[in-house]
């Protein structure tokens, strides 16, 4: 469960690591470095993350809502990835197993005027 406090202004947010990986919460806090400084600290099953901004005319509540949707966002994207990651590789070995029988076909035909 995500949870969020607030310490002097400075958002803190706490993800549960059975819900969310510490690499989408990574991922979430690149796409945010021009808004805030971020601070990431693992404790025990929670992630916590501390959203600094960077110029005080940033209201961080708007932020923090998008910075929730980028992290369950990653977080997806990690799973659909691994997911079809067998398909993946069987698709790219089979396109790239007969590269050189599709050019002499190609090189045959033209050759042949056919």
């Amino acid at each position: 469960m995500l949870t969020e406090t607030v310490d002097e202004g400075t958002p803190i947010l706490s993800f549960n690591t059975a819900i969310y990986g510490l690499d989408a919460i990574k991922k979430a806090a690149c796409r945010f470095g021009s808004h805030f400084y971020i601070f990431i600290e693992q404790r025990d099953h929670m992630i916590e993350v501390r959203l600094v901004p960077k110029r005080c005319s940033h209201s961080p509540g708007a932020f923090v809502r998008e910075f929730c949707n980028e992290v369950l966002d990653q977080e997806l994207r990690q799973r659909v990835t691994a997911e079809m990651a067998e398909i993946r590789n069987l698709l790219s070995a089979h396109v790239f197993s007969k590269p050189f029988s599709c050019r002499r076909r190609v090189v045959n035909a033209n050759m042949t005027g056919a």
